[in-house]
């Protein structure tokens, strides 16, 4: 393949109140110079649910990609990252359809370009639907 995903696994595995998921993607896509960057993206994922409407989780994660570009000079550059991180979130469902989510996120990158590594905080607060079909009376 010359674009898009060119491998992808995802286990689920649900218990009486948790949910486990990892999910594993290899992307390759073209650059503007004509070489390609290829993507190893992997995610793992646990929930549990603490009650009906309260429910926590832990999200962590590894994305390795490595890419070059040639400049103008002609001379390459090395653009490849390799960047984990993990996370902590609580969620309120307002319903089945709707909750919202608070999340804590530590990311550690490393980019090879200048050697430099970048550590981030962040802090999300995110509504989310999951647009599941509704149906009125059973029709």
């Amino acid at each position: 393949s010359s674009s898009g995903p060119i491998a992808s696994a995802s286990i689920r595995k649900q218990f009486e109140r948790s949910h486990a998921r990892f999910d594993y993607v290899r992307r390759v896509s073209p650059t503007i110079r004509g070489s390609q960057s290829l993507e190893d993206d992997m995610v793992a994922l646990l929930e549990h649910d603490l009650s009906k409407t309260w429910l926590a989780g832990f999200r962590g994660g590894y994305n390795l990609r490595s890419s070059e570009t040639e400049t103008l000079a002609g001379t390459v550059a090395d653009l490849n990252r390799d960047q984990a991180f993990v996370g902590g979130f609580v969620a309120y469902k307002f319903s089945r359809e709707i909750s919202l989510r608070s999340e804590y996120r530590f990311t550690h990158s490393i980019i090879s370009a200048n050697g430099r590594t970048v550590d981030t905080n962040s802090l999300f607060l995110t509504l989310l639907y999951n647009g599941e079909a509704q149906t009125f009376r059973g029709y």
